[in-house]
């Protein structure tokens, strides 16, 4: 027996039905054991419910007892997941076709998958099973028992945020409720060059937010040449809720750019405590990556003097954009521009300089982050983002001063969804 596809196809039944079986309730052959698993997983029939029909295969006779109870409620919702699933696809493509013509996106799936579970009164006691499979008085002893476990996990998924720690070299196939896959970058991304040359001499008031935001984002790329040396400091938290239970991390993030050398630390601090230092020599355009799980109580982690990768970024530029999701030159990963921000406004004079904020669209303007935080946390489902809202301050040549950064998501890990928030501060200097 291949304990890699079992194990894969007992990951695919906790997120279908919320637990996974074991191979001792049968008495079967393992052979036997993983047929009787696909046909559960294709037909949409539980393999108690395959199998019921010998109950002397079954070793624990509490199944079949239970059988006749559960039998029409699992068929019931089998046939909601089903009407679920047939709206997400509907409302992910009318999404994007909004996006692509200027259109906010005034509704989110979930929000549309919550509507369809509630319309069905039949349903009303197992919504929470359909939506995200977390009622805790219906989700098997099993499944609690081992929720605190999974926390430590869990920890790990979330430091994907603003950040993205670098935890692990999983960058595995992932599964979603957003269809990600119809946002064609190119189509999207800001002409830099040009909007700066169009707007630099602007006054603040008058400009875009968005652009605003493109000619801040353009000066602090290598490209444009225009800042040679600045350093940034990043501090904030992110919190999750798991079936009830909240994980706090604490995150931080420092870059120092020079005219040879841009250096950035990524650093978490909790449960779980990592961090990821990346030197990329610009000359040579190479880049040397170094993770360590050392990190004390004042965010300092100890790194070896010896690089866990490098990379060529001459050849191995689409290896990285591939593993990653982002580009090697991003500071931060989302994709803003007039067509990925669904509302901004001008603050006026606030910290020094003046303040803009911006709400990007929740598939089109994070389609490279949900990759980089599938990397970086090892989820097998790519995220689904409730909100992204940045609050940024520039001076009078529109360089960033501080950016301040709300983002709400939920993510899954291990079959289990967590509900996360977090908020992040950056100062700049130069």
């Amino acid at each position: 027996m291949d304990k890699r596809e079992i194990n894969l196809l007992h990951r695919e039944y906790i997120e279908k039905w919320g637990y996974a079986p074991k191979q001792a309730d049968f008495l079967c052959s393992p052979s036997e054991y993983v047929v009787a698993l696909k046909k559960a997983l294709s037909s949409g029939v539980k393999i108690e419910t395959l199998l019921k029909t010998n109950p002397n295969r079954i070793k624990n006779q509490r199944l079949i007892s239970s059988l006749n109870q559960t039998t029409s409620t699992s068929e019931k919702i089998s046939s909601a997941q089903h009407q679920v699933k047939t709206r997400q696809d509907e409302r992910a493509t009318s999404n994007i076709a909004k996006i692509k013509h200027g259109g906010a996106v005034e509704e989110s799936i979930q929000t549309q998958e919550l509507r369809t579970v509630q319309s069905n009164k039949n349903l009303k006691k197992t919504r929470r099973a359909v939506i995200v499979r977390d009622n805790r008085e219906h989700l098997p002893r099993t499944i609690l028992a081992k929720t605190a476990n999974f926390m430590s996990f869990v920890a790990v998924a979330l430091v994907g945020i603003v950040l993205g720690i670098f935890v692990g070299n999983m960058f595995v196939a992932k599964s979603t409720l957003v269809d990600y896959s119809s946002v064609v970058e190119a189509d999207y991304l800001p002409a830099y060059a040009d909007v700066y040359a169009a707007n630099k001499t602007a006054s603040k008031g008058s400009v875009n937010p968005a652009n605003a935001y493109v000619m801040a984002e353009w000066q602090l790329l290598q490209q444009s040449g225009i800042i040679e040396s600045y350093s940034i400091v990043g501090t904030g938290t992110v919190k999750a809720n798991v079936s009830g239970i909240t994980q706090t991390q604490r995150v931080k993030k420092t870059v120092e750019k020079t005219a040879d050398t841009m250096t950035v630390n990524n650093i978490t601090k909790g449960l779980i405590s990592t961090a990821e230092k990346t030197i990329q020599n610009i000359g040579e355009q190479t880049l040397e990556s170094y993770v360590t799980k050392s990190v004390n109580d004042n965010l300092e982690p100890g790194y070896s003097s010896t690089p866990t990768k490098v990379y060529d970024l001459e050849t191995q530029y689409d290896d990285y954009r591939k593993e990653y999701g982002i580009t090697p030159y991003a500071f931060f990963p989302y994709l803003v521009s007039i067509k990925t921000v669904e509302k901004g406004e001008y603050l006026g004079e606030q910290d020094g300089g003046y303040a803009y904020k911006i709400k990007l669209n929740n598939i089109a303007g994070v389609v490279n982050y949900v990759q980089y935080m599938a990397h970086t946390s090892g989820l097998t489902r790519l995220p689904t983002f409730y909100n992204l809202t940045i609050k940024f301050v520039v001076d009078e040549n529109y360089r960033f001063l501080k950016v301040d950064l709300e983002e709400s998501y939920q993510v899954y890990y291990l079959g289990l969804p967590a509900e996360t928030e977090s908020t992040t501060t950056f100062v700049f200097n130069y």
